[in-house]
């Protein structure tokens, strides 16, 4: 039977109800700027983030531009949504899709072509499906997640766009079309044809075609950042308290490289929200404009979609609240943290952008939170509230291990997203647990069942659904992710149920083996006891302690690289590439070394006879040597290549 797709319909039962529909505030410049100005001071402060931006546009005009906090605290200079500009990550691959539409336009890009014909290097075909850009829009490239390089300080680690994509080409992993997984690659990969297409380099492209006709005299894709907007730049905080060092370099320009202000953010918003005119000036069609905001559903493949959860159109993705079509686009730096939303029926926009992630990564769920409030308050669902049918009993389906579809398949790196994987669990009342997906109180939420396979937080907006094949859950997703990002079962050969256990017994076992060959050699010295071994066993009996000590060594070197990796930008830039080449290549001897002298050691001990005892603890050696090697070999620790 092939796996059904699972929609969202109503249940017709009675049950209990878990939200209702509000009464809305009309959306008028007196009202919001009231609300703003007891909402964003308290919420910075609490979220420990020194200054933000938030600006609102409405029918063509701008409703509300306004800073907050200070875009520098030593000098008490405040935040000025004209002149304060912000680094916007992520929200950046909204003008390359842009300039991708216009050169569709133009017929010099056609959306299902196969990329290949655009470029000057090859991109091999994932069993002879080839890669288009409308799988690149919509984030369902295959490719390996590719971590290297996205954002640094360090200038030495800065490529040239071309460069970039022929040096940090990734793996493919997915059939294309088939799996959300948000690729930066990918959309470096985008400008580059941008670039060999329009014969522009792309940062002057998106200048002299978007900027330049929306009258963005305060934004850029330059990098380093010039002198005169770097003096502007908001100071960013990658912490509280820890000013950035300078200005954040994005290595995939095209997917994060804008600097601008919240002013000029909001002509791209009203451009966008008038079919791609803004002040007598054009930078799409109506006809591309909408094709982007609501591309076609039949066009996507069905393994990618999750109704009735969020999907991607054209670049954006869908961010639907309360019965309200909206898209947008989240953006993250290490220090600035942005959001954009567009209300295309009431021609709304939402942009604000923030200096630091906050306490606890906070500014996430202040962007959230402003963004559901407003349309709690100005755009609340005119539906009766949402129904639980209690007869609905399908928890029990998901219930597993899952990992993210975005994640490092092929590197070293896919050891550390071991506790990336997510263990749904069915409780005793009907509902899901899923401790890994917290609230804004940090607080696991309550998923609870208002359709078929598809659950609502009670206490937010978000829905779950899944995928189902025969009674069983495949793939499920949220509306936050579900553009990009979904969530299938862990193969039992990677689960982490068993090989952090397993692993963690072996290292211990190897530890243990380690210790114990001096102290034995102390004790026997003590009491002048002989060797209990023949000289081929000595020699293999001090070898193996040897590389057992050097095993367990190789795994603390290996959580000491990552876990320095992801505290340092320019460290996961490739500050230890020669360290990771070192690793991998020691790892080669050691890995291999000990599981052949752990099996060497066993024929030796029945060859000497030697008691049972000392028989039984070859053996369990021998398992702890081949768990950490079936690991080392599982998550590539002997890979061989600086590509992560």
């Amino acid at each position: 039977m092939p796996a059904a797709l699972v929609n969202a319909s109503a249940p017709s039962s009675p049950g209990r109800s878990i939200d209702a529909p509000s009464v809305s505030r009309l959306l008028e410049r007196t009202d919001l700027v009231s609300w703003l100005d007891g909402y964003m001071p308290y919420a910075l402060r609490a979220a420990d983030v020194p200054g933000a931006v938030v600006v609102i546009v409405k029918d063509g005009h701008i409703l509300s531009a306004r800073g907050f906090g200070y875009a520098d605290p030593e000098a008490d200079l405040a935040v000025n949504p004209e002149k304060t500009l912000f680094r916007v990550g992520s929200i950046s691959k909204l003008f390359t899709w842009t300039a991708v539409m216009q050169l569709v336009e133009q017929g010099k890009l056609d959306l299902d072509q196969d990329v290949n014909a655009y470029i000057d290097f090859q991109i091999p075909d994932f069993k002879g499906r080839p890669l288009t850009l409308r799988k690149i829009m919509t984030h369902t490239t295959g490719f390996d997640d590719v971590l290297k390089g996205i954002v640094f300080y360090d200038p030495r680690f800065h490529l040239s766009l071309s460069d970039y994509v022929k040096k940090r080409l990734p793996r493919r992993v997915d059939a294309p079309g088939s799996t959300p997984a948000y690729s930066n690659y990918a959309v470096a990969l985008a400008g580059y044809i941008v670039q060999r297409r329009s014969g522009e380099n792309f940062d002057t492209y998106i200048e002299r075609h978007i900027f330049a006709p929306l009258g963005m005299t305060n934004s850029t894709f330059s990098q380093p950042l010039p002198a005169a907007f770097r003096a502007r730049l908001a100071t960013g905080y990658a912490a509280p308290g820890r000013p950035s060092p300078s200005p954040e370099f994005l290595g995939p320009e095209p997917a994060g490289g804008a600097t601008t202000s919240a002013m000029d953010m909001a002509r791209f918003m009203i451009a966008h929200l008038q079919d791609g005119q803004f002040d007598g000036k054009t930078i799409l069609n109506p006809v591309t404009a909408q094709r982007m905001h609501d591309s076609a559903r039949p066009l996507v493949e069905r393994a990618a979609l999750i109704p009735p959860l969020n999907k991607m159109e054209l670049g954006f993705f869908e961010t639907n609240i309360n019965d309200h079509r909206v898209i947008g686009h989240l953006g993250d730096t290490q220090a600035f943290h942005s959001a954009l939303h567009l209300f295309l029926r009431e021609r709304v926009g939402l942009f604000i952008a923030m200096s630091s992630p906050g306490r606890k990564g906070a500014a996430n769920g202040l962007r959230t939170s402003l963004f559901q409030d407003f349309a709690d308050r100005y755009f609340p669902s005119n539906k009766t509230a949402t129904v639980v049918d209690p007869r609905l009993a399908h928890a029990s389906a998901l219930a597993g291990i899952w990992w993210p579809s975005r994640r490092p398949h092929s590197s070293f790196l896919s050891l550390a997203y071991l506790a990336a994987q997510v263990r749904v669990a069915s409780l005793p009342d009907g509902t899901l647990s899923i401790p890994g997906l917290t609230g804004p109180n940090e607080r696991p939420r309550r998923w609870v069942e208002i359709a078929p396979y598809v659950w609502r937080d009670r206490d937010g907006h978000d829905r779950l659904a899944a995928q189902v094949s025969n009674g069983r859950a495949t793939r499920w997703s949220y509306d936050f992710l579900s553009p990009v990002q979904v969530y299938d079962r862990v193969p039992p050969a990677k689960s982490s149920a068993w090989i952090f256990p397993v692993l963690g017994t072996a290292l211990f076992i190897l530890l243990i083996s380690f210790f114990r060959w001096p102290l034995a050699w102390a004790v026997r010295r003590h009491f002048s006891a002989p060797v209990p071994f023949t000289a081929e066993g000595l020699r293999t009996y001090r070898a193996l302690n040897l590389l057992a000590g050097l095993n367990v060594l190789l795994f603390a070197s290996w959580s000491a690289v990552i876990a320095a990796m992801f505290q340092s930008l320019d460290t996961l830039a490739g500050r230890f590439d020669w360290l990771v080449f070192t690793l991998q290549g020691a790892g080669i001897v050691i890995f291999f070394g000990t599981v052949l002298l752990a099996a060497w050691n066993v024929k030796v001990a029945w060859t000497d006879r030697r008691r049972w005892t000392s028989k039984t603890w070859g053996v369990v050696l021998l398992m702890a040597t081949a768990a950490t090697l079936y690991v080392a070999v599982a998550f590539d620790l002997m890979a061989m290549t600086t590509q992560y």
